[in-house]
C-alpha cells in the first residue's frame, strides 16, 4: 500500500478517515522532504531568536496568567516536560482509538508546516506511534477550545515522550516543543472530522430510508421532481431531490396510486428535499472549514519566514465551535425527521392500512411499538445536548483566557450524538422494510428495493420471537458501516 506523505498542505479528509480507522497501521505515514526542510529552517530561526536573549512566551516565560514570569536558566531545560505534566489534568472515559489516531495525524501534519519551530524529530516521534499502531488514551473532559486543546493534548504528549519502543531512551523536549505539542486544536478537529464523516453517511442513508417510508405510506414522489424543487434555487435541495427520485424510480407501489385524490402529504414526507437538502448544505459548509483546518497551524506563538515571532490567537476554536453546533442541529433535525416518519409507519390512523405497529400478530404482539419508544428516548437525549456549548462562557487562567470557545465540548457532543441518531434511523429502516412486506406483490423503486435487500442480508422480518434489542443494534451497525451507499453507487449515482 502506498504511503501517505505529509507536507502540511495537501492532507485530504478522506486521508484522515482512512488513517483514523486503520487501527493496525497497514498504511505507513511519512514526512515529505519539503516538510523536513521547512521544519529545519524554522527551527534554525527560533534558535537564533533565543540566542538573542529575547523573551519568548512558553520558552523562557511562564504561560497563561503566568506569562510575565521569566524563567531562570536552570528552569528552562525541564520546563517543556513540566508543562506537559502540569497540564495533564483530564477526566472521564478514554475516547476511542480512532480519535487518538486522528489527533496524532493532524498534529503531525500541523507541525510539518514549520511555523511552530519544533524539530523534525518531534514529527517523526508522532509518526512512529501512528506507524506502530500505538494510540495513547485521551480523556473526554478537559478542553475549553482555547488555548487550543491543552489538557487532552497533554495526555497524548505525555505518552509520546515516554520510552518507546520499551527500553529505548525517552524523548527529550527542547525549547517550545512541549508548548507547541499541546497548544493546538487537533483534538477538536479530530472529533469534528470523524463526526462529519459519520453524519455525511447518516444524511444519505436517512434519505434512502425516507424514500422507502414515503413509498410504503403511499406518499407522492412528485415533490421530489427537479421541476418542483428548482424554483427554490438551492443546489443542495436539488441534490437530495435527485437522489430521492432515483431511489424511487420504477416503483410499482407509487404507480399503484398515481390517480389518488390526495393532493399533499405530511411535511416529513413531502419536504424531504428542503429538509435533508439543508443538512447537505450545513455539511458542505463544515467540510470546507475542516478541509482548511486540517492543513493549518493553530499554535501560539508562530514564526514567519523572516524569523520574526508572532503572538496571536490561532489556537482559538470559535470557528470549530460554530461548526460543531451546526452539526449538532443537523443531527437533531435528522433524528426528529426520522422519528416523525416512524410514528406514521406505526400508527394505524396514519399508516395507510398497514397492521397496527406493523405487528405480525396484532393484539398478541406489539410489533415495533417499543422500538419506537426507544427511538423517542434517544431523540430526547439528542435534543438535550442542543444547548450551544460555546454560549456557556467561563473564564480560565484568571482573566487572561477570558473568552474560550468550548469548541471541544461541541465537537465531543457531535461524536456522542452519532450512535444515538444512527439508532433512530435504524429503527425507521427496520419499520419501513417490514412495511414493504405488506405491500407485496407490489415492488418499491430500484434504489429502495436494493435497500431492502441489503437489510434482509442480515435481518429477517419481525416475528413474535425476534430479539428487538439485538435486531436494532445490528441495524445500527449496518447504518454506521455506510456499505449501502457503496452498494447503491454501482446502480444509482449518489449526488455528493
Amino acid at each position: 500500500m502506498e504511503s501517505l506523505v505529509l507536507d502540511g498542505h495537501s492532507l485530504r479528509l478522506e486521508d484522515v478517515y482512512q488513517v483514523a480507522q486503520d487501527l493496525t497501521a497497514e498504511r505507513k505515514i511519512v514526512l515529505s522532504p519539503s516538510a523536513r526542510l521547512n521544519m529545519q529552517n524554522f527551527r534554525e530561526k527560533l534558535t537564533a531568536l533565543l540566542k538573542s536573549g529575547q523573551s519568548v512566551y512558553g520558552v523562557n516565560t511562564g504561560v497563561g496568567a503566568l506569562k510575565s514570569m521569566r524563567l531562570t536558566p536552570e528552569q528552562i531545560p525541564d520546563f517543556q516536560k513540566t508543562l506537559i505534566q502540569s497540564h495533564a489534568s483530564g477526566w472521564g472515559p478514554a475516547m476511542p482509538e480512532e480519535v487518538s489516531r486522528c489527533t496524532l495525524l493532524l498534529l503531525a501534519n500541523s507541525l510539518s508546516q514549520g511555523y511552530s519551530g519544533v524539530r523534525e524529530e518531534i514529527a517523526d516521534r508522532i509518526l512512529l506511534f501512528l506507524n506502530s499502531a500505538k494510540h495513547p488514551p485521551i480523556f473526554r473532559y478537559g478542553s475549553v477550545g482555547a488555548s487550543g486543546d491543552l489538557i487532552p493534548m497533554a495526555h497524548l504528549v505525555r505518552a509520546l515522550i515516554e520510552p518507546f519502543p520499551p527500553h529505548s531512551a525517552p524523548l527529550i523536549l527542547q525549547e517550545k516543543e512541549g508548548l507547541s505539542l499541546i497548544n493546538n486544536l487537533c483534538f477538536t478537529n479530530a472529533l469534528l472530522c470523524l463526526g462529519l464523516k459519520y453524519l455525511e453517511n447518516l444524511v444519505k442513508i436517512g434519505e434512502a430510508v425516507g424514500a422507502l417510508t414515503t413509498e410504503v405510506l403511499m406518499g407522492s414522489v412528485k415533490p421530489f421532481h427537479p421541476l418542483a424543487v428548482a424554483p427554490r434555487n438551492q443546489p443542495s435541495f436539488l441534490q437530495t431531490a435527485e437522489f430521492l427520485t432515483r431511489l424511487t424510480q420504477d416503483s410499482e407501489i407509487v404507480k399503484s396510486h398515481e390517480q389518488c385524490e390526495r393532493i399533499q402529504d405530511a411535511y416529513s414526507l413531502r419536504c424531504q428535499p428542503q429538509i435533508s437538502g439543508s443538512f447537505r448544505f450545513v455539511l458542505s459548509t463544515c467540510r470546507g472549514i475542516l478541509e482548511r483546518e486540517i492543513n493549518a497551524t493553530s499554535d501560539n506563538p508562530v514564526l514567519s519566514a523572516d524569523g520574526e515571532i508572532w503572538y496571536g490567537g490561532n489556537f482559538h476554536g470559535e470557528l470549530q465551535g460554530f461548526a460543531g453546533e451546526w452539526m449538532k442541529l443537523a443531527l437533531a433535525e435528522l433524528a426528529a425527521l426520522s422519528s416523525y416518519r416512524t410514528i406514521r409507519l406505526l400508527a394505524p390512523e396514519l399508516n395507510e392500512g398497514l397492521p397496527p405497529f406493523l405487528s405480525p400478530s396484532s393484539g398478541y404482539h406489539t410489533g415495533w411499538m417499543m422500538a419506537q419508544t426507544l427511538q423517542a428516548e434517544l431523540l430526547a437525549s439528542v435534543q438535550s445536548m442542543l444547548s450551544p456549548a460555546m454560549m456557556h462562557k467561563i473564564s480560565v487562567s484568571g482573566f487572561q483566557e477570558d473568552f474560550a470557545s468550548f469548541s471541544a465540548t461541541s465537537a465531543a457532543q457531535v461524536y456522542e450524538m452519532i450512535p444515538l441518531v444512527e439508532t433512530i434511523v435504524a429503527v425507521e429502516m427496520l419499520c419501513s422494510a417490514d412495511a414493504a412486506e405488506y405491500r407485496k406483490p407490489l415492488h418499491p423503486g430500484r434504489g429502495t428495493s436494493l435497500l431492502i435487500e441489503w437489510v434482509r442480508e442480515r435481518i429477517s422480518p419481525l416475528k413474535p420471537d425476534t430479539d428487538l434489542s439485538a435486531t436494532v443494534e445490528i441495524a445500527r451497525q449496518l447504518v454506521h458501516s455506510g456499505k449501502f451507499l457503496k452498494k447503491i453507487q454501482q446502480i444509482i449515482p449518489v449526488p455528493q
